[in-house]
């Protein structure tokens, strides 16, 4: 259990016992035991990255412990086995329980708990150990570490040789398909609403997408969209509560899900903004899937005020929980915010903008719930409706065809309402720089430099550019020799941006100045044919990676939202085969040098180490808090 008070672990100990004591006594929810079958199965058989690593972990399992490694292919075989076994025996998961669990000595209660002093206690720990160790030395010993610690930078400083490099096995450009990968798209209408339909391989699952024009919401209602998904998701609907629609949803389905996209169309430069809600089965629950779909969207009830303030509060913990180990990415939203609107809704959806919203959102349920449950109804009431809906659906053709009749009732559930008005949104006055405080000892530095977007003809060059900084000098500045866990930079061609990000880092303002020698490193005779063609390779694969169904309805959605063409793909992925140093010096280096003239930066830090950076930038990052206030 997360975000909860220490003097409470006793309550939660006791609540895990007692519920088990209750199950194993009373035995389990039939519904619940065959919702597990199902779910079980259908990850089995979902294609879902890493597929083949996937496949070799269930070949592998049995085999460590003497069986058979085939076994690990025929899971389908197992279940059926425990099904037998448990309807043979309707008490073996009770009784499971009780051996298993309660009558378990082996069991750890863990309580991790936040302290205010504890990078201070660490550093002043530290400082005294080295002060001992270096008072009980000697001054040869001394001298020695001296030596050791300068042959060490020396090292780190030092150029790969083109022996050690030649050791690396890498790929031909001759081994790479200069085709790019397609999705198979056909236009169509389901229901009278438009439609993408993908006819791809997916072993039986059929998949949905269901997008909502989102354009025209106003800052204040486009905020709320992340909590309109898990709570309209997260509560009853159709005279059924939570727990009755979760039941269906476990039984029926692969899992139903709600996002948010936006950007600007390559072609026109106008901004999308869109709400979707995706969701997957097995075609033998098509209409099923469609069925929940339809009493999720036109019949949700929000009037359960007490999921409701669990639902918000949960919605604050996780994503505050993701600020330490995806910190990188709150910082470089953060610095983009400032950019372009389509950036400013990524930073309010997911960013440090929305974990401060939904902090103070959970400081005020007690009291004001139904006033955030009524503007939810609201927003359902202006979204939902087959006026703004784009419908996507992917699968084999067998699972294509039972999802066609159900999804045409689904839309024809939705009220008719209105299209989306025109887009009017702008950017909020934000200060360029900013420095989010955080609990950790360690920093996420981030600068976003401005670039042309994907259509533009420099957009080869600026991925490749962005490869070799940072494989060749992000990489050794960042991670070799200034200790970070990693440094990034890498080429967004679709929002025409170029972030520059470290991870887990030591440093802040010597990381800035990593990034302000960007320019004169690809100016310099280390920018080389060679050196680009160490990466062509590895931009190529990251530029077309091999998709699963689900990624594949996801990616051509964007795609058509984008206006992205595979043959303005095509022309992309040539240019990287070709670009050379002379090129990218030509059409990528000026776009780079003038964005950096304006390049916000973001850094998420403690307060102290905020604090100390404003002293070296002359107060620079205007510091804000995630916390609500």
């Amino acid at each position: 259990l997360r975000g909860s008070e220490v003097e409470h672990g006793g309550a939660i100990q006791s609540l895990i016992l007692e519920t088990l004591e209750r199950v194993a006594e009373e035995g389990l929810d039939p519904e619940l035991v065959d919702a597990s079958f199902h779910h079980l199965a259908f990850h089995a058989r979902e294609i879902k990255p890493p597929f083949p690593l996937m496949v070799l972990y269930r070949v592998a399992a049995p085999w460590y412990f003497g069986g058979d490694p085939k076994d690990g292919l025929l899971f389908g075989g197992a279940l059926e086995s425990l099904r037998a076994r448990i309807d043979a025996d309707p008490d073996l998961l009770s009784t499971w329980i009780r051996d298993r669990l309660l009558g378990n000595p082996h069991r750890l209660a863990l309580t991790a708990s936040p302290s205010r002093t504890l990078q201070q206690e660490w550093k002043a720990a530290e400082g005294a150990r080295l002060a001992e160790l270096r008072a009980s030395m000697s001054a040869d010993q001394i001298a020695a570490v001296d030596t050791a610690a300068a042959k060490l930078k020396s090292d780190q400083e030092l150029p790969d040789t083109p022996e050690a490099l030649a050791t690396l096995p890498s790929l031909a450009l001759d081994d790479i398909p200069r085709k790019v990968r397609t999705i198979p798209t056909q236009s169509a209408h389901i229901g009278g609403a438009p439609a993408l339909r993908h006819d791809v391989f997916s072993n039986g699952v059929g998949y949905v997408g269901l997008s909502f024009d989102a354009r025209d919401l106003s800052d204040d209602e486009s905020i709320l969209l992340p909590l309109l998904g898990k709570i309209t998701l997260g509560c009853g609907a159709a005279g059924l509560d939570y727990e009755g629609m979760a039941k269906r949803v476990a039984g029926s389905s692969g899992g139903i899900g709600a996002g948010t996209a936006t950007g600007h169309h390559l072609g026109t430069g106008g901004r999308f903004e869109a709400f979707t809600v995706d969701g997957r089965a097995l075609t033998a629950n098509a209409s099923d899937l469609c069925g929940i779909l339809t009493d999720f969207l036109a019949a949700s009830d929000l009037t359960d005020l007490k999921r409701v303030r669990d639902l918000v509060p949960e919605a604050a913990s996780r994503l505050k929980s993701r600020l330490i180990p995806a910190g990188h990415s709150f910082a470089y939203q953060r610095a983009a915010a400032v950019i372009d609107p389509a950036m400013w809704r990524q930073e309010q959806w997911g960013g440090t903008t929305q974990a401060r919203f939904l902090g103070q959102w959970a400081a005020r349920m007690e009291g004001d719930a139904e006033a955030l449950t009524q503007r939810l109804v609201a927003l359902q009431r202006k979204l939902f409706t087959r006026a703004r809906l784009l419908v996507s659906v992917a699968g084999d053709e067998e699972v294509l065809g039972a999802l066609e009749g159900p999804l045409a009732a689904l839309v024809a559930g939705l009220p008719p309402g209105q299209a989306a008005a025109a887009d009017t949104a702008g950017l909020p006055d934000l200060p360029r720089d900013a420095g989010v405080t955080i609990g950790g000892a360690v920093n996420y530095v981030a600068q976003v430099v401005p670039v042309p977007r994907l259509s533009h003809p420099a957009a080869p060059a600026l991925e490749l550019l962005s490869n070799v900084v940072a494989n060749k000098l992000l990489y050794a500045r960042l991670r070799v020799q200034g200790g970070a866990y990693g440094g990034f930079a890498f080429y967004v061609g679709t929002s025409g941006i170029m972030p520059f990000v470290s991870y887990r880092d030591p440093h802040l303002t010597q990381t800035l100045d990593v990034y302000g020698s960007v320019v004169d490193f690809v100016k310099s005779d280390a920018f080389t044919d060679e050196v680009i063609d160490s990466c062509r390779i590895g931009a190529i694969g990251r530029f077309d990676r091999i998709l699963s169904p689900s990624q594949m309805l996801d990616t051509a959605r964007r795609r058509h939202l984008l206006g992205l063409t595979d043959d303005a793909r095509m022309a992309f992925r040539e240019g990287l085969f070709t670009v050379t140093a002379a090129e990218i010096r030509e059409l990528a280096l000026p776009h780079l040098e003038a964005g950096f003239a304006n390049a916000p930066r973001g850094v998420l830090a403690s307060r102290e180490a905020l604090d100390a950076a404003n002293e070296e930038l002359g107060g620079a990052l205007a510091i804000e808090s995630v916390e609500p206030g």
